[in-house]
C-alpha cells in the first residue's frame, strides 16, 4: 500500500492505492497558505476514512516539485520525517512526472511559473514517464519563442499559472503513487537523506 503526497501547488493532492486488492482513494484540498497546519490533520482524516493506519502503509511517494518554494519544502519534510517515524521508506517522485502521467499517451508539457521571471518547463513524448526535455528554466521574456520552438510535438501543455497552460485535472499523488508502484516492487527506494525539494 501506497501512501502518496503533493504539495508543488495551490491545491494539496493525498492518494492511496493498494496494490493488491487494486483500491485507489484519493483526495485534494486548497491549502490557503497553511500546508503545514493542515497538512497533518487531513492525513489522518484521510487514512480515517480510508480505515486504514500509518502502520498499513508499505511506502510513501513524495512529490518533489517543481512547483512551489514553501509547497514543495513542507511536503518533503513532511513526507520524510513520516517515513523516518514509521520505519518506512519513501520514493521521490517530480511532480511534473506526475502531472504528465495522466495524459500518457499523447505528447505534453508540464510548466509552472518561477519567482526568478522564469518559466519552469518538460517536454514528454507520448507514453513517457520522463521528460525528454527539461525540467528546464526559460526566462519569461524567451517563454513565447521557447514554445514556439517546441509546439509542434505538444499536444498539451499542463500547469498553472501560465497562459494557455490548462490545470491538472488529475490528482497528483495519484500519479506519483503509480509511478512509485513498480518501483516499490523492485525494492527501489529513494535515500530518505538526501532526497530533496526542487524547486
Amino acid at each position: 500500500m501506497i501512501l502518496g503526497i503533493d504539495t508543488s501547488g495551490d491545491v494539496c493532492y493525498i492518494a492511496l492505492i493498494n496494490g493488491l486488492s487494486g483500491d485507489i482513494k484519493a483526495t485534494q484540498f486548497s491549502h490557503n497558505r497553511q500546508l503545514i497546519e493542515q497538512l497533518p490533520a487531513r492525513i489522518e482524516a484521510f487514512l480515517a476514512d480510508a480505515e486504514v493506519c500509518f502502520q498499513d502503509v508499505d511506502c510513501l511517494a513524495c512529490g518533489t516539485g517543481p512547483g512551489s518554494f514553501t509547497g514543495v519544502r513542507v511536503g518533503v519534510m513532511y513526507a520524510k520525517t513520516l517515513a523516518f517515524a514509521l520505519g518506512k521508506p519513501i520514493i521521490g517522485i517530480s511532480s511534473f512526472d506526475a502531472a504528465a502521467y495522466e495524459n500518457i499517451s499523447i505528447s505534453r508539457a508540464v510548466v509552472c511559473p518561477s519567482k526568478r521571471n522564469e518559466v519552469i518547463a518538460a517536454v514528454y513524448p507520448a507514453y513517457a514517464t520522463s521528460p525528454s526535455i527539461g525540467p528546464v528554466a526559460v526566462a519569461t521574456d524567451d517563454w513565447d519563442a521557447w514554445l514556439a520552438e517546441h509546439l509542434p510535438s505538444i499536444e498539451l501543455t499542463i500547469g498553472q499559472g501560465i497562459d494557455g497552460a490548462l490545470t491538472p485535472t488529475g490528482n497528483l499523488a495519484l500519479g506519483a503513487c503509480l509511478l512509485a508502484d513498480p518501483l516499490l516492487a523492485q525494492r527501489s527506494f529513494s535515500d530518505i537523506d538526501s532526497l530533496i525539494p526542487h524547486y
